[in-house]
């Protein structure tokens, strides 16, 4: 039976912060913003409220710092909660921490699940096995985790009567009472700037030990992680996507279509095929299960949703377009705001969506856009879509023909996927969100959209 994922809300989602570190504090909004987390900042101990004891060697800030991990646990027990998620205010993301901590409900069992003390999203020490969950015997660093009730008391019960810094407590609970988990490359890590435990040297140390490990791998901070140098904004790169997913020959008129865009656009256009797609997956985003089953036209849906997301730039149908996209480029490039750029629709029955045609006049076509990767908008444009896949998963595999038709209305009657299901509804329901938030721009040429098949 599988087990439930993890629903993170403001009730049980804490960022232990300082009420005098709002730089701080705004940088942590700033991802929560971007994640669409509701998250209870919790008002850190310091020296003078710590009402515990405390081993002696502990200097007053690392007591200051256990303390406040301490009262969340006794707030934990009291409110009676499963778990909760617990931040320090210095913590940077993964882009994909949220799709990664949803593979670890995935892969444990229900005993393991009822069994579980802490899901360390924030580790001292690299792994062997990279891109997967294991359980973890002695990893340090507290700045991000998931820890359950039965973890919480564990602690409690056992260092009542004088309490360790928060990093061994928990080194403790992985090796006493087990049932710890832990990922490589780390879903948080600690920039390590303006620490008011550790010394600026130890510090800069821990941060370029992170760098190393990550490095040797190829996982690079600035590409995976929201830090300063925060990945989303930098340049997008001039290319254009197209895709042609099936076996079949392309058309002489599509071929001569994408002459022409390469001609007309002035960037490099990719047409992404069979034969090259595997350049694209990033290993620890592999294809869904359900894609070998999707007509050629769904794979090409589900290709610009995964592209636009993990790799961003643009995207074009197989279609001429009518004058250069640099400006368009430039357009993003020149604000950093943005999430993307296109046409806009020009009536309402052109949006797949029917909950929000009204709003057809501000929502960009699908025929082709620029986008930025890895963006609040793109991370739920394809979570959504990744939902979908895993509810038509039992569907797709139980039919006797695996469809691969160009076009979909041509698929067998038991293809459980309508034609815009997967693209069109998901993404301009997704796109209403933001219509009126600045980050939309329409300076993308409308494409050519006669005598292109």
């Amino acid at each position: 039976m599988p087990v439930p994922p993890f629903k993170f809300t403001y009730d049980n989602t804490f960022c232990i912060s300082l009420q005098k570190s709002q730089e701080r504090w705004k940088k942590m909004n700033f991802q929560f913003d971007f994640f669409n987390m509701k998250v209870q900042r919790w008002n850190a101990s310091t020296p003078d409220n710590i009402t515990d004891n405390f081993f002696n060697y502990m200097s007053e800030e690392q007591k200051a710092c256990t303390q406040s991990h301490i009262n969340i646990y006794r707030h934990i027990v009291e409110k009676n909660m499963d778990y909760a998620f617990i931040l320090e205010d210095d913590a940077c993301f993964d882009l994909s921490w949220k799709s990664k901590l949803g593979e670890f409900t995935n892969i444990i069992s229900e005993e393991q699940y009822n069994n579980l003390n802490m899901v360390l999203l924030n580790a001292s020490e690299p792994m062997d096995k990279l891109f997967e969950w294991n359980l973890q015997t002695e990893q340090y660093l507290s700045a991000g985790y998931i820890i359950t009730k039965k973890g919480a008391l564990w602690i409690l019960n056992n260092f009542q009567d004088c309490f360790f810094s928060m990093d061994w407590l928990t080194t403790r609970l992985q090796l006493h009472d087990g049932n710890c988990y832990s990922y490589f490359p780390w879903l948080i890590i600690q920039e390590g700037n303006d620490s008011t435990i550790q010394p600026k040297e130890k510090c800069q140390a821990d941060y370029n030990k992170v760098i190393n490990c990550l490095n040797k791998i190829n996982y690079f901070i600035k590409d995976n992680y929201i830090t300063n140098h925060f990945p989303c904004v930098k340049q997008i790169k001039k290319q254009i996507f197209c895709f042609w997913t099936g076996n079949n020959e392309m058309s002489q008129n599509r071929k001569n279509n994408l002459i022409a865009l390469k001609e007309h656009s002035n960037c490099d256009v990719v047409l992404v095929t069979p034969d090259n797609l595997n350049k694209y997956i990033l290993p620890e985003h592999p294809l869904h299960e359900s894609y070998s089953y999707l007509s050629f036209t769904h794979k090409a849906d589900y290709l610009r949703t995964y592209f636009m997301h993990f790799h961003g730039g643009g995207y074009s149908d197989v279609k001429d377009t009518p004058s250069d996209w640099n400006e368009a480029f430039d357009d993003v490039n020149n604000n950093t705001s943005i999430y993307i750029n296109g046409y806009r629709e020009t009536r309402p029955e052109d949006v797949a969506n029917i909950d929000v045609q009204y709003l057809y006049e501000k929502l960009i076509g699908n025929g082709c856009y620029i986008v930025r990767p890895m963006t609040k908008f793109t991370t739920e444009w394809y979570s959504k879509m990744i939902l979908l896949m895993d509810e038509k998963l039992p569907q797709l595999q139980s039919m006797r023909i695996v469809p691969h038709p160009q076009d979909c209305n041509e698929c067998t009657p038991e293809y459980p996927i309508g034609w815009n299901e997967m693209l069109g509804r998901i993404y301009h329901k997704v796109l209403s969100n933001y219509v009126d938030d600045g980050r939309i721009l329409y300076t993308v040429p409308y494409p050519i959209m006669h005598n292109y098949k």
